[in-house]
């Protein structure tokens, strides 16, 4: 049962890790220029995109984790 502490306390680190990495991330890139309106709407759907596949990259790793996490106790048994 220890063992079972230990991972869910590990998963339970990397899960928050993940929400913080997806809390402190920017949607968009704007620097300090003079932009051309084409140029910066551009910039902005390249940002959102590589945000987009950022993001769903990082669900995926706290939907794994969460399933693991629970999946070590749904099947520890009866005995504590």
């Amino acid at each position: 049962m220890f063992l079972n502490v230990k991972k869910f306390q590990n998963n339970v680190m990397k899960i928050s890790m993940e929400f913080e990495k997806i809390s402190s991330t920017t949607l968009t890139n704007i620097q300090k220029k003079l932009y051309m309106l084409s140029e910066f709407i551009r910039q902005q759907e390249e940002t959102l995109k590589i945000r987009e596949e950022d993001f769903i990259s990082s669900f995926d790793k706290i939907s794994r984790k969460v399933m693991k996490t629970y999946d070590l106790f749904i099947h520890r048994g009866p005995k504590i």
